[in-house]
């Protein structure tokens, strides 16, 4: 019953629509928010009246057993199907990947480039995911390293530092040939020199070592 009305919660709805919405003191609404979602504690009943149903079940005879597990299947299985034709849509063809990087430059720039790292290292890094993504295709096919990427968990001090002793070189004319620099922002981008050169392609500023 606890697993029931925590799930539940104190906000009741029906189809989208607000019911009953019960206000919980400051306190009390903390501590139940460790859970993100209260929805899974129904899990717990739902687990605890199948396995009743299921010993319930195992006590008759056994062709009327094998009937109501059928009509069990039958039941949960008409309350998917609208689901199950969703996802079947959904994933049976799937959209092509556009490929974002297309100039021919590309290939001039990468050749003989074992890394891409990107400066400098941010901390709202999950906003740049479409660069990350973009990026790592071409380092997938080119088979180079990526100095950061999109991650859940990630030791960003660690790639942090990392990016900004290379930014450090870089701006001193100390980078690397072996590297494709690419910057996160537009103010971010370091001077062209004798021995740096910084190109806009397909909407992204990159720099090599010359």
């Amino acid at each position: 019953m606890v697993s029931f009305c925590w799930a539940v919660s104190n906000r009741i709805t029906l189809n989208g629509r607000l019911l009953l919405e019960i206000p919980l003191p400051y306190l009390v609404r903390g501590c139940l928010s460790i859970f993100r979602a209260s929805g899974r504690f129904i899990w717990v009943p739902c687990v605890l009246i199948m396995t009743a149903s299921l010993g319930l079940v195992s006590k008759l005879n056994k062709k009327t057993a094998i009937a109501a597990a059928a009509l069990c299947f039958l039941i949960q299985g008409m309350d998917i199907r609208d689901w199950c034709r969703i996802l079947h849509s959904q994933y049976s063809q799937p959209p092509a990947y556009e490929y974002a990087l297309k100039d021919e430059k590309w290939d001039e720039l990468t050749k003989d480039t074992s890394e891409i790292i990107f400066l400098p290292m941010k901390d709202a890094y999950g906003l740049y995911m479409q660069m990350y993504f973009d990026f790592a295709q071409m380092a997938a096919e080119k088979h180079m390293a990526l100095s950061s990427f999109y991650l859940a968990r990630m030791d960003l001090a660690s790639v942090k530092e990392y990016a900004e002793n290379e930014y450090e070189k870089l701006k001193s004319g100390n980078g690397r040939k072996d590297v494709l620099y690419v910057f996160f922002d537009e103010e971010d981008v370091v001077d062209e020199t004798d021995s740096v050169k910084v190109y806009d392609i397909d909407g992204y500023k990159v720099a090599k070592v010359k």
